[in-house]
């Protein structure tokens, strides 16, 4: 393990994984997304920070998205039928609280980056160990399953990404716990009970979660009563469980992978699992997660009228594992319960056995939060070597040294949970290595919120291609010299950097209103942007692409140096020269022309034109009141303020849903409501102040005497109920005007 090639190996392994992937969607729809997804993963190799960290969590979501909109084709009203990614919301989640509230728990250690480089480190397995794919190829349990990914390791690829990906998003409930029982133990105890330190005596906290109906809880939405009746066809023996609870399905799922293990026994073990957990003062965030994920895709596949079987089998495998990382050691092998299993083998269940593995090994780059994990030494990087017959893992340890233990625990815990041999017959070596230099962990640079609206691209590579054409014509015009004269001759970084571009002008365009569909649409088309609106995206590009330079560990130096990583461009937009703008102006200004050379345009949404339509009323009913603070052109408001009339806009047919009506087209079949009733409107009236209100503080903006952009005032950023009943009736006139206003943009409600 001296050699220093070895520091490569995962590189190299995750390499040749790719190199034998296949994607359906690129084999059969044109994609890109493998390309794309290697990109990706190179870069988060380089740097392993959340920025790169989130790429992989997106990506993997845009390949596996599960809507009812095809996005390479143009649908017209996409947004009404836009899904939020709940899976991404507890990513994130799980993110915040790690980072947020380390300081009042002992131990914690990042599980964001860490989940990432699970995923890879299964990645590298796959690739490298034979025994690993003829395993998974062969599991029993999947024989019955009609629809496994034909293209080469894809459904590998799938199950993995879901459950090493998503194995500790329930993770914040058991910080919670921690957090607890670390404040009752340090804090109230010591004012409670006794201080001398002979006598004093302290109660130990237990914390678990209660529910008042866990089974509400354990229930997966049903939107289609059919659901489970193919898996009912093929498993007889669940005619007696509730195929809608994802506790009954687990159950099934492991008596399945488990022979000699009775369903019924499993089943009431897990049902009384949230009971055990109470009495013994412990949070299995593995138990959670596992949940969340059933509830998730049950629904989703469901609403969108997907095949069972996508959920059955995939999912729950998926889930299965989830589940069983902690449960399967903690229950099914302790000598508490009735089941005392053995050694874990690999031809069970893959993909638990997988994901207990790599979870443990996992050890470099894990930034610690807790005030105890603070204290120790950590491994900053690792080498690893896989073959057939064996696994070594060496952790480095720049700046100090892991107890001598650490090496001999680990192994002795995957020894005794997994059988090794199954995997690798000449064993799997742990061992701490130290190094004598100073620690270089990057700080987390980039914050970047999961959320934010995106549409796939399905001609990403040519989009990022005509991109860098652009960029080369721009230098001609300069009487720059060319550096990189096709797409093909840029260093990786740069194709990474060009793709990040690319697939960002989706987003661009939503923040100015805007979408992009298919050249056939009948929507009039923009050949050109606003000077302030290109302006605006120029400035946009400028701070992404700061961000993604800071990511890969570029830095601000005064002349440029490509080999030690330094730009004098890393600076705000302000500070730029006019003509190094330029550079970010040209591609917001050749949007229409780029999309247009693969068959896309830009337009102006509906609800875009709404936005309009809203403001300029809200105006007309303003001058009526004889009131003076306002703007009066919806192009000389802010863009932060014409992106919130937007969202607002875009926000109208989740709150028509509150109200049990739908938005569609006009041409779409359904009676229009041409008027709503006196609840509704205040219904409507009252959400979108709610809505407002909170953007706007979200913003920055707070309550004044007077309306001032600049000092971000505003005498209206109070409560409905504190309006003034002048602003109340504006509100509502504008609330009653809707259905002709949407009529007006080729929009109407309807009844549910």
């Amino acid at each position: 393990m001296a050699d220093k090639d070895q520091n490569d190996n995962l590189k190299i392994y995750i390499e040749k994984f790719f190199d034998e992937l296949e994607l359906y969607d690129d084999k059969y729809n044109g994609h890109s997304y493998k390309d794309y997804f290697r990109l990706a993963v190179l870069n988060f190799l380089e740097n392993e920070n959340d920025y790169n960290a989130s790429e992989i969590y997106r990506l993997f979501f845009e390949i596996y998205q599960i809507t009812g909109e095809d996005k390479s084709e143009s649908k017209g009203l996409n947004v009404v039928h836009d899904e939020p990614n709940l899976m991404l919301d507890l990513v994130q989640t799980l993110k915040k609280y790690e980072e947020n509230t380390g300081e009042l728990i002992e131990k914690q250690r990042d599980h964001y980056i860490h989940s990432v480089n699970v995923f890879l480190l299964g990645l590298a397995i796959f690739s490298q160990n034979a025994n690993y794919r003829e395993a998974f190829l062969l599991a029993n349990y999947d024989k019955k399953y009609g629809y496994f990914y034909k293209t080469k390791n894809e459904e590998f690829f799938y199950r993995w990404g879901i459950a090493s990906l998503f194995h500790d998003i329930g993770y914040p409930l058991e910080i919670i716990g921690k957090q607890m029982k670390k404040f009752i133990n340090e804090g109230v105890n010591f004012i409670t009970t006794e201080t001398d330190v002979f006598t004093s005596k302290k109660s130990d906290v237990k914390t678990y979660l209660s529910f008042e109906d866990f089974n509400t809880f354990n229930t997966i939405i049903k939107k289609d009563f059919d659901f489970p009746k193919k898996y009912r066809e093929i498993y007889d023996e669940t005619n007696f469980i509730d195929l809608f609870k994802p506790l009954d399905i687990l159950a099934h799922k492991i008596s399945l992978a488990f022979v000699n293990l009775d369903l019924v026994d499993i089943k009431d073990n897990l049902d009384n699992f949230v009971n055990v957990m109470a009495e013994n003062g412990f949070i299995d965030h593995g138990f959670y997660s596992a949940i969340l994920v059933m509830l998730y895709y049950g629904y989703l596949i469901q609403k969108y009228k997907k095949k069972s079987e996508f959920f059955f089998f995939p999912i729950v495998d998926s889930a299965s594992a989830i589940l069983l990382h902690n449960y399967y050691r903690n229950v099914l092998m302790s000598k508490n319960y009735k089941f005392q299993r053995g050694k874990l083998e690999v031809a069970e269940h893959p993909i638990a056995y997988l994901l207990i593995l790599c979870d443990e090994l996992q050890e470099w780059n894990r930034k610690p939060f807790g005030v105890e994990d603070k204290k120790k030494y950590h491994a900053n990087e690792s080498k690893i070597e896989i073959t057939d017959n064996h696994m070594d893992v060496v952790y480095i340890i720049k700046n100090g040294a892991l107890s001598p233990k650490f090496g001999k625990e680990k192994s002795d815990f995957l020894y005794h949970v997994l059988d090794i041999f199954d995997l690798f017959n000449r064993g799997l070596s742990v061992n701490p290595e130290t190094e004598d230099t100073v620690t270089q962990l990057m700080d987390d640079l980039i914050k970047i919120d999961l959320n934010t609206p995106k549409q796939v691209i399905k001609n990403i590579e040519e989009l990022a291609k005509k991109t860098h054409d652009y960029y080369n014509n721009l230098r001609k015009e300069q009487g720059k010299e060319i550096e990189f004269e096709t797409f093909e001759d840029l260093p990786e970084d740069m194709k990474y950097s060009n793709f990040r571009q690319a697939r960002s002008i989706p987003n661009k365009l939503n923040l100015i209103g805007c979408e992009i569909v298919d050249k056939t649409d009948k929507k009039e088309e923009v050949n050109e942007f606003e000077k302030y609106e290109i302006e605006f995206l120029a400035k946009v590009e400028h701070d992404e692409w700061v961000k993604e330079r800071e990511s890969t560990g570029w830095t601000y130096a005064e002349e440029k140096n490509v080999e030690k990583k330094q730009s004098p461009y890393m600076v705000p937009w302000d500070k730029l020269d006019d003509e190094i703008k330029e550079y970010d102006r040209d591609p917001a200004k050749n949007i229409p022309k780029i999309l247009n050379s693969v068959g896309m345009k830009v337009v102006r949404t509906n609800l875009r034109i709404l936005a309009y339509k809203n403001h300029e009323y809200f105006i007309k009913l303003m001058k009526e009141e004889g009131e003076k603070d306002f703007t009066e052109k919806f192009a000389d408001l802010s863009i932060p303020t014409q992106y919130s009339n937007f969202k607002q806009a875009e926000n109208l047919p989740q709150l028509l849903d509150k109200i049990s009506y739908r938005l569609i087209s006009k041409e779409d079949e359904g009676i229009a409501i041409l008027s709503f009733s006196d609840d509704d409107v205040d219904t409507i009236t009252r959400l979108q102040h709610e809505n407002w209100l909170l953007d706007r503080e979200n913003h920055g903006w707070t309550q004044g005497v007077e309306w001032d952009t600049e000092k971000k005032t505003n005498p209206n950023l109070r409560e409905w109920n504190r309006l003034s009943r002048k602003m109340k009736q504006i509100n509502i006139k504008v609330a009653k005007k809707l259905p002709k206003l949407l009529d007006e943009v080729g929009l109407k409600i309807v009844e549910k």
